[in-house]
């Protein structure tokens, strides 16, 4: 999920209309229109680290947390619509609200950290009301949270093209020695990267450091493809991110399964392999939708 962005404006009728933009990643930028009548105010605040989990400001160890999605339901109508905003890199997020009475709440990233308050309640009376109101999020267990994607735009035989692999911690620790290993297809030759790698054969694993809590990074890989490829056809590249070790409990009620899809193109047609790559037999029937 991409961010956001609001404004007000005069409908022909002079009636209100809240405008927004979303940019969701993979898919584009969506305008959604929410009327507005003529009393509407401000809703704003921030989102904190709460180092000492005290669900209050403590300017010496708390810092503004970015990024944080914002839920914002009014509840006073028949059938209760939402909001959103998300915080800036000061971890402040503002938005216009219609009048009435609302609930209000900030997603938390994970199971690693928690929100406080969990939910918060205002009123929007008129033009004049600006209701200012701050979430804090704390630690629940230190440990880093990562994930990884790699992408290129286009690959053609005989030509170089380069592999762009973003990684996070969304965890509450630093992730110490991270490093990323990559899958490569058989047709496709590493020449270089950004960061130090090795290899065995078409794996190869790729030296990232230290990814710090709550960032995010990228590094480059340049590759050729072989001239023997058919153009058109799909190279299938794997990445996974070290460390992988889960720090919370593992919930009883998991029967272990890891349900796993992957696919590739037969001429025409698309196989896909549906594996259950987990410790455990899956409990019960699962639907799996492909797109």
């Amino acid at each position: 999920m991409g961010y956001g962005t609001t404004w007000i404006d005069e409908n022909f009728d002079t009636t209100y209309l809240q405008l927004g933009l979303i940019n969701l990643k993979d898919s584009g930028i969506f305008m959604c229109i929410l009327p507005l009548s003529e009393k509407y105010g401000v809703y704003s605040g921030n989102v904190y680290k709460d180092r000492n989990a005290n669900c209050s400001f403590d300017a010496n160890t708390d810092s503004p947390f970015k990024g944080r999605t914002i839920e914002v339901t009014k509840t006073n109508v028949p059938i209760p619509y939402k909001y959103y905003d998300y915080t800036d890199n000061n971890g402040k997020f503002e938005m216009y609200v219609d009048s009435g009475s609302f609930t209000s709440k900030v997603l938390e990233p994970n199971n690693l950290w928690q929100a406080c308050p969990t939910t918060q309640t205002f009123s929007i009376n008129g033009t004049t009301d600006t209701v200012n109101q701050n979430f804090y999020l704390k630690r629940l267990i230190a440990c880093p949270n990562l994930s990884v994607s790699i992408d290129n735009s286009r690959l053609r035989p005989c030509m170089s093209n380069t592999y762009v692999v973003n990684h996070c911690n969304t965890g509450t620790a630093d992730a110490i020695g991270a490093t990323v290993v990559v899958d490569f297809d058989s047709l496709l030759a590493v020449n270089s990267a950004s960061v130090p790698y090795t290899n065995i054969g078409n794996k190869y694993t790729f030296q990232v450091g230290t990814i710090k809590e709550d960032s995010c990074g990228l590094f480059t890989v340049n590759t050729t493809l072989n001239c023997s490829a058919v153009l058109g056809t799909t190279q299938c590249v794997e990445a996974h991110i070290y460390p992988d070790s889960v720090c919370t409990p593992i919930d009883p009620r998991w029967d272990r399964a890891n349900v796993s899809v992957d696919g590739r193109c037969l001429g025409d047609s698309v196989l896909f392999r549906i594996r259950n790559i987990g410790s455990g037999n899956m409990s019960q029937i699962k639907r799996i939708y492909c797109y």
